[in-house]
């Protein structure tokens, strides 16, 4: 009896094939007990098959026995013969499914922090607080010399010359703050 395949006892037929997601990779086999399921991380290759395929980048296969894999989820990444995906580090996040590494990840964007590892869309930051690219997390502002408008990027911007109070509506809009907002207030 030819490998992938067995002959039950007894019986005059063609061989019989393992089902895909199983493999056999050796000859003699007299039961379907003999087929061996693919391990977590491959897939089958077909029916009569004497070993399983890895899955391929940017896929993963969580169980035995796998016919094929599925794409790589959201947040994360998936190396050749990925069992589950793995997060993309904080700091960075994925929106797209299917991606091979960590290099496909986006870094998180300026104004925006990506707190979780697994992280699938950045989050805004709030005023009173700024991000620079690659933030997992926003930098509080701090001083009453300097503000962080709405998603700040680099960092604070500086309030002037000391006369200008952001409590006056015309700068405020200038930045794009609510007055009645004491955490984008300072005072002169």
């Amino acid at each position: 009896c030819p490998a992938g395949h067995v002959c039950p006892e007894g019986t005059t037929t063609e061989p019989q094939p393992c089902p895909n997601g199983f493999h056999l990779p050796t000859v003699g086999a007299g039961s379907n007990a003999s087929c061996i399921p693919c391990s977590p991380g491959q897939h089958g290759s077909g029916n009569g098959s004497i070993e399983c395929a890895s899955c391929s980048p940017g896929s993963f296969s969580d169980e035995a026995g796998a016919t094929e894999c599925k794409p790589c989820t959201l947040g994360g990444y998936c190396p050749i013969g990925s069992t589950i995906a793995k997060p993309c580090i904080e700091g960075s996040f994925g929106n797209l499914t299917g991606l091979t590494s960590q290099g496909g990840c986006h870094a998180c964007p300026a104004g925006h922090a990506c707190p979780h590892a697994g992280t699938t869309s950045p989050e805004p930051t709030t005023p009173g607080f700024y991000a620079p690219p690659g933030s997992k997390a926003p930098l509080a502002c701090g001083g009453p010399s300097v503000i962080c408008p709405r998603e700040a990027e680099s960092g604070p911007t500086p309030v002037g010359d000391g006369n200008e109070s952001f409590t006056d509506p015309t700068l405020a809009a200038k930045y794009g703050l609510d007055v009645n907002d004491s955490s984008t207030r300072t005072s002169q």
